[in-house]
């Protein structure tokens, strides 16, 4: 072999070696950074099992409870003492005259063991509290206060309990907790539904409200004191005629044809067909025969509505414009003939209502409008546009405290301490010193 070759063999074995050389310390720093990765991914496995794990808050108070005597599942058995002991943690806002506090409470008590079924038990108190549940009436209430009277979101809450009380709760857990404290007041709402259909006068009023994108309805039923809502998907009266049924007292209600038929009297509101009357006649200032019928309406109408000012809702003092009213019939509805389309209209609603425009002349109390039941809805109409749309189970939820708040709004109590009592029945609920809620003006 020549030299050239032989330098050309010598040259090609170096590089051979050389590149071995460099694969094997290659493979011994990927080992080594293999090694340090594995050290590192446990030692942070390590961190983050630390950081997971459930730290106990510190409790500003413990309660002992007493084990538990006997088995809930076999009545009568006596349940064996054990040293396990189980604990409940609960968060809660105490009120005070000076001002809100958090208050973490430790239940602990020591568990009792059936002989029959061998299931380990809780102390009844703690099994009370719920396995799930962390947080308290009070904050519950809180939460509930700031949804409805002062309109926050969920997020918006949770973001004030971290501030004011530092308390970590996402939005969820705050919708939860509103939630929890709706099925509490289950019971309220049919109290006050009662209440309601025992009544002299009902109002009645329905608007839209945005279901996830889908127009559907809130309805509200109030007598003036006591307030309850419904959802429905349409604008169908059906469950209207059923939930009155029976009802022989006087509803009160614009002019929804879905109304008209519920079996009962009924005082149409005056405040609505003004309303109308003003609308139509500014929509067609030259139509003569329109503005004499609104003149007419006028003289008719203004000193009925001076008089209840004066006297109130009082047969002995309405009673005398029985006549004025018939005169207004015989001389602008009955056998007249209009050439517009519009007083043509009119003259058949006025027509077909004439027994539910004037039933407030013949019986006492019977309001001449239906504001009660526009005041109700003033507030979800607010919330509406603030909140775009609401899901269906939440309107459900919603409109349970709204019917609570508005009753609370109505007899002039506070919502907040109506909340914190723990009472059910608003109008049970007296208060504490000269707090009231929002007055109606």
């Amino acid at each position: 072999m020549s030299d050239d070759a032989t330098s050309i063999v010598k040259q090609f074995n170096n590089l051979l070696v050389s590149a071995h050389g460099k694969y094997e310390q290659k493979k011994i720093v990927l080992k080594k950074r293999a090694k340090s990765n594995l050290l590192t991914s446990q030692s942070n496995s390590g961190k983050q099992r630390t950081s997971t794990r459930v730290k106990l808050k510190k409790a500003d108070r413990t309660i002992n409870v007493r084990r538990g005597r006997t088995c809930p599942n076999h009545p009568g058995r006596a349940l064996k003492p054990m040293e396990q002991v189980s604990t409940r943690t609960i968060t809660d806002l105490v009120f005070t005259s000076k001002g809100v506090k958090k208050l973490v409470t430790r239940y602990v008590g020591k568990q009792g063991r059936c002989t029959a079924c061998a299931t380990s038990f809780s102390p009844p108190a703690i099994r009370a509290i719920g396995s799930v549940q962390k947080y308290g009436h009070g904050l519950q209430a809180w939460v509930a206060y700031h949804r409805m009277a002062l309109r926050l979101p969920f997020k918006k809450i949770a973001q004030l309990i971290e501030d004011q009380f530092y308390e970590r709760i996402t939005s969820g857990q705050v919708a939860s907790l509103f939630e929890q404290l709706s099925r509490y007041y289950v019971v309220s709402e049919k109290q006050l539904l009662k209440k309601i259909l025992g009544s002299q006068v009902i109002h009645v009023d329905e608007t839209t409200i945005n279901i996830r994108g889908i127009s559907q309805y809130v309805w509200v039923i109030t007598d003036g004191t006591h307030v309850v809502f419904r959802h429905t998907e349409s604008r169908e009266s059906t469950f209207i005629h059923e939930l009155l049924d029976g009802f022989d007292g006087v509803l009160c209600s614009d002019f929804y044809a879905g109304y008209d038929s519920v079996e009962c009297v009924q005082q149409k509101c005056w405040a609505h067909l003004i309303r109308d009357l003003n609308d139509d006649l500014r929509k067609s200032p030259f139509d003569l025969e329109l503005e004499t019928f609104v003149s007419a309406v006028r003289d008719l109408i203004v000193p009925i509505l001076e008089a209840v000012d004066k006297y109130g809702l009082k047969v002995r003092n309405l009673s005398k414009f029985r006549a004025n009213v018939a005169q207004f019939y015989d001389c602008h509805i009955l056998g007249i003939l209009y050439h517009s389309d519009l007083m043509v209209t009119y003259q058949k609603r006025f027509l077909k209502y004439r027994d539910k425009l004037f039933v407030f002349l013949t019986q006492d109390g019977i309001p001449w409008n239906n504001n009660m039941a526009e005041r109700a809805l003033r507030h979800i109409a607010v919330q509406r546009k603030i909140s775009g749309s609401f899901s269906k189970e939440g309107i459900l939820r919603y409109l349970i405290f709204l019917g609570i708040t508005q009753s609370c709004r109505f007899q002039e109590k506070s919502l907040l301490q109506f909340l914190l009592s723990g009472e059910r029945d608003v109008d049970e609920f007296k208060g504490k010193g000269e707090f009231v809620g929002w007055r109606m003006h």
